[in-house]
């Protein structure tokens, strides 16, 4: 049975809705909503995180105070992630190249920008940063993402192939150029768009250099996979395992960067010295580790593993996620200072920072309803299908 065959299987009251028809780029979205405690809108300001399940083409809204998952949009493929700063919501379907914004309070989706095939999309504050393969870098306001083209503005920079880019939480984006040995720091104003593009060099980096990058603060932190170094502003320190690393997603300031290994979490200081290590507790495969409110936080698929780690013992926790599945992708989703644990294929949740609860009422979604109309809009965007939620009291 198809996804939309399921759709029309689910016996429920119908509502109003709406289909938009507007291109032929592969997007298609739509908004369920939790049949729980009644609301009309998802709150703004709920300390709500959006987590994913690959498995159904899913995107669901966890509200980490009611501790379900109270509404949800379809993607149209499995190759999809979804990227969040606050209530700036990014959707970015990696299998039809498009990026399009989340609107959290009505729970649908924006038009979209159409990329260029294997682009990278990052978030951070206001500011989306697209990356293409060539290394040519773009820096847009989310409020603009769904008008941008990459045909008709110019990139901030060009930093050659083998690039990799990250945006700060405020904001800030921060890329590495391996062809030039550069570290490349672009300030944003308050509605996301760039200022003057700075520049850095990165001694010992070769153009061969495999590396990823990620923001501590406003300071730029890069990962040199190809010779297990942990490369910035006057930093040069040798980690193990460097090839199967993974550096932690951007965070607040802090005096270290968080690097993930198969076997451990490593605190690198920003200002030298030697890494220290807190075990995982077995051998398994690493995920980009969190710092969030002073706690360092880091899982492995495979082995299960998760580690928490905060200043003093008695928020520390090291031990196998509860109820996950062994095939189990896991991630962690950050927004605000709300840390929650994602199976991001199977969809299941665990609160992170708390007891560790799983959360996983996916079929507790309404499906949208079926009743339809179309709308004509701009040829150049996508297609989009769009539900009004229909929220009901038990």
């Amino acid at each position: 049975m198809t996804w939309f065959g399921w759709l029309r299987a689910r016996p429920r009251t119908l509502a109003s809705a709406g289909v938009l028809v507007v291109g032929a780029v592969a997007l298609t979205t739509m908004a369920f909503a939790y049949q729980g405690k009644p609301t009309t809108q998802v709150e703004l300001n709920d300390g709500g995180v959006w987590v994913t399940k690959q498995s159904t083409l899913m995107v669901g809204h966890l509200n980490h105070e009611s501790q379900v998952i109270d509404g949800g949009l379809s993607a149209a493929s499995a190759r999809y992630d979804v990227l969040q700063a606050g209530s700036t919501v990014v959707l970015h379907d990696e299998s039809a190249s498009t990026a399009a914004v989340i609107d959290p309070a009505a729970v649908k989706v924006t038009t979209a920008a159409k990329l260029p095939a294997g682009t990278d999309v990052e978030l951070g504050g206001k500011a989306v940063a697209v990356l293409d393969g060539r290394g040519d870098l773009w820096v847009v306001p989310a409020s603009g993402l769904g008008g941008f083209r990459t045909s008709t503005v110019k990139p901030v920079a060009k930093l050659g192939r083998g690039a990799a880019v990250a945006v700060g939480r405020d904001g800030v984006v921060h890329a590495v150029s391996p062809s030039r040995s550069q570290l490349i720091t672009i300030p944003t104003d308050a509605q996301g768009d760039p200022g003057d593009v700075g520049t850095q060099g990165l001694d010992g980096l070769t153009a061969s250099a495999k590396v990823s990058i990620t923001a501590v603060g406003g300071t730029g932190v890069v990962l040199d996979s190809t010779h297990s170094r942990i490369l910035g502003s006057g930093l040069d320190t040798a980690i193990d395992d460097g090839a199967q690393a993974v550096l932690q997603q951007p965070s607040d300031q802090a005096d270290a960067v968080l690097v993930e290994t198969p076997t451990a979490l490593e605190r690198v200081p920003l200002g030298g010295g030697a890494p220290t290590r807190t075990t995982g507790g077995g051998d398994g495969i690493p995920a980009a580790p969190v710092y969030v409110q002073g706690c360092a936080y880091a899982v492995w698929s495979g082995s299960l593993r998760f580690v928490r780690d905060c200043p003093g013992t008695k928020d520390d926790v090291s031990r196998i996620v509860p109820g996950a599945d062994p095939s189990a992708q896991l991630q962690f989703r950050v927004n605000r200072d709300v840390v929650v644990l994602n199976d991001i294929v199977g969809g299941a949740s665990w609160l992170a920072a708390d007891s560790m609860k799983k959360i996983d009422n996916w079929a507790d979604l309404t499906p949208p309803p079926s009743q339809t109309e179309k709308v004509e809009t701009k040829p150049d965007a996508i297609w989009a299908q769009q539900a009004t939620l229909d929220r009901k009291s038990v």
